[in-house]
């Protein structure tokens, strides 16, 4: 499980990389903080529409709370859908040739529901225990 979390960070972050635009505009809105989050509220989103998180800011016991869209929030049971089982296997078929793209139509065409809303659940919390204690002078957090 342990390997699992640190892959899907590692992508996460990976993916936040790649996905940064530097702002060329010179009046920037800024989020400025001088101490870590205390409660969720005040963590800072990061997060490129599907992946995401809250980052925290603590430099002793770093929390960072990851979250995906595709997370669903309901019960087991999405109703149902007009997909069938010999529609799952053409899916995998389709997976394994790599044709993405046949694959995220028929999903959408068999298995979505339009009522559904992706809602951001938490996906896990990855707390980071660093290893140097001193204290810190001048701290600051900040989004822009």
């Amino acid at each position: 499980m342990r390997t699992i979390l640190a892959l899907t960070f590692l992508t996460f972050m990976l993916t936040l990389q790649s996905c940064t635009n530097i702002a060329t505009d010179k009046q920037q809105a800024i989020l400025w903080y001088q101490e870590p989050a205390s409660k969720w509220i005040e963590a800072l989103p990061v997060g490129n529409g599907r992946l995401g998180a809250m980052v925290f800011g603590d430099t002793e016991h770093e929390r960072i709370q990851l979250n995906e869209d595709s997370m669903w929030a309901g019960g087991p049971d999405w109703g149902n859908s007009k997909g069938t089982s010999e529609d799952l296997q053409q899916i995998r078929n389709l997976l394994n040739k790599g044709e993405h793209q046949k694959v995220d139509q028929l999903i959408v065409e068999k298995f979505s529901f339009k009522s559904v809303k992706r809602s951001h659940q938490t996906m896990g919390d990855l707390f980071i225990d660093f290893q140097d204690k001193k204290k810190v002078k001048h701290y600051t957090r900040s989004l822009n």
